[in-house]
């Protein structure tokens, strides 16, 4: 965040609901970018894969200046043993 975003403040919320469905949100004051238009760099594209590998969703929310809103949603599976 600090790298790539210039951002001066990071807030993160986990959250886990009676369905045992994790939401983990992380939010941050930086720059901002158009997630339609980023170039196919690897950070974006590894976080999706790693978020469907667990059964979830990661979604992004962002625009130049307004900072970004990256939020994972997966369901945690019951406990083995």
């Amino acid at each position: 965040v600090l790298k790539y975003a210039g951002a001066r403040r990071v807030e993160v919320h986990a959250t886990l609901d009676d369905d045992a469905v994790l939401t983990i949100r992380l939010h941050d004051d930086g720059r901002g970018f158009h997630p339609a238009e980023t170039r196919a760099g690897h950070g974006l594209q590894n976080m999706q894969r790693r978020a469907e590998r667990l059964g979830g969703t990661l979604t992004i929310a962002s625009a130049p200046g307004e900072g970004t809103t990256l939020t994972l949603r997966a369901k945690i599976p019951p406990s083995v043993g």
